[in-house]
């Protein structure tokens, strides 16, 4: 009797130690699927991020999303992925473009979540923007597609905003220009003129209408004309309109006026390059080519981001066989950029943050053309083998910026 006695004891003890694991999970599993804060979680993915933690804020930043149908946790999570893109080394190429993918694909949830969500819509076409603005060939025109409908959402939101006119109409006149149809070139220059019209004062509006109704497949060169003096009346001092007037009276011969348009676009506009840049390409014209590299060093200290003086003065270099010049120049226009990418806040427009990882990425592709043209000159196996693996370097800095691919085909090639 005692022994039965001691034996239900145990069984009692082994069923109330069953009884509280078993509640001990329970608890556990509830816990587990209560609705977690994520304005908790957001917290502690801006914790991680500010330490450099970037698996941890990934994680963070997901939870906090999957907590709730709020637009902002989608949109929190795909600015995330769109900065560890850029920044995060560790990352491989196929896990940017997921996360390039998945950002994406947040940003139209959040879109879907919310449809005021003005800065999701925005981010979403200055991604699709980046892409066309990188792309060639095959891919193109379901990218102008994508752009034109999310350009029109975010016109619902902001009626008024020029630059979303002006990129809807690039779009419409890339289409009309392979495949011209009225409807299209009416939008197209509806578009460019609704731009101008909110925005008077941006060049770049006037020349992207000119340009296009100067294309021979639109064939309206002289209305084109009328608008440049329409143009220059209204910015008689903006280099870029002086610069490609020049551009024009050179091609009628009139080359003395063209300088004169040249030297006015310097005088007149001391915050644009493009005025030194031009000048540069009429001493290279002449082969006045010390004088040539004098303006292109003069537009890198008007602007010492802009791309276009580094390409020239790295060509001129590498034309006369002067392959360590080019590659001093290339280098110190990349320092520079990625400099100054690294210390853009996040208040900057994301435009800015786009040009210079663009720049990044051309000037990445200069450098490895320029090892790649050394490697091929040399004739030591060991310097040949130096200059590949930095052409490699190169190459592999390409692959963090989503870009055009086909620039990374010409480096992958000729590897």
């Amino acid at each position: 009797m005692a022994k039965r006695k001691r034996l239900n004891k145990r069984v009692l003890a082994l069923l109330i130690s069953l009884g509280i694991i078993l509640i001990l999970g329970g608890v556990g599993v509830v816990l587990r699927f209560l609705p977690k804060d994520p304005a908790a979680y957001a917290q502690k993915g801006e914790e991680a991020l500010a330490k450099g933690e970037w698996k941890k804020a990934e994680d963070m930043f997901k939870t906090a999303r999957n907590a709730s149908t709020e637009a902002k946790y989608s949109q929190r999570l795909a600015r995330f992925l769109l900065d560890r893109i850029g920044k995060d080394p560790s990352l491989t190429p196929a896990e940017r473009r997921d996360r390039h993918r998945g950002a994406i694909g947040l940003l139209k949830e959040a879109t879907m979540r919310d449809p005021t969500a003005t800065d999701a819509q925005e981010l979403l076409c200055d991604i699709y923007w980046s892409a066309l603005l990188g792309s060639s060939g095959e891919g193109q025109e379901y990218l102008l597609d994508q752009l034109i409908d999310e350009t029109t959402s975010l016109l619902k939101l902001k009626p008024e905003d020029d630059q979303t006119y002006a990129r809807r109409a690039v779009c419409y006149a890339r289409k009309a220009r392979t495949v011209p149809s009225e409807s299209t070139i009416k939008a197209a220059e509806s578009d460019f003129r609704k731009a101008i019209e909110i925005k008077k004062d941006n060049a770049a509006y006037w020349l992207e209408l000119i340009r296009f109704l100067s294309d021979p497949q639109i064939n309206r060169r002289p209305e084109a004309m009328q608008i440049f003096v329409e143009a220059i009346t209204a910015m008689p001092n903006n280099a870029d309109l002086r610069v490609e007037y020049a551009h024009i009276l050179n091609a009628e011969g009139r080359s003395v006026e063209a300088m004169k348009q040249i030297q006015a676009a310097i005088d007149n506009d001391q915050t644009n390059p493009r005025g030194y840049l031009a000048l540069a390409a009429e001493y290279q014209k002449a082969n006045q080519i010390d004088q040539a590299l004098e303006a292109l060093n003069r537009a890198i200290q008007v602007d010492d981001t802009d791309v276009r003086a580094y390409r020239q003065i790295a060509m001129i270099h590498t034309l006369k066989k002067q392959y360590p010049e080019a590659l001093t120049a290339l280098r110190k226009g990349l320092s520079v950029v990625v400099e100054y990418r690294k210390n853009l806040s996040a208040t900057q427009p994301a435009a800015q943050n786009t040009r210079l990882a663009l720049a990044q990425y051309e000037l990445n592709y200069l450098l490895a053309k320029v090892l790649l043209d050394m490697q091929f000159a040399a004739s030591d196996e060991k310097a040949k083998a130096d200059l590949l693996a930095q052409a490699k370097t190169n190459l592999s800095e390409m692959e963090k910026i989503p870009a055009e691919e086909g620039l990374k085909d010409q480096i992958r090639g000729r590897i």
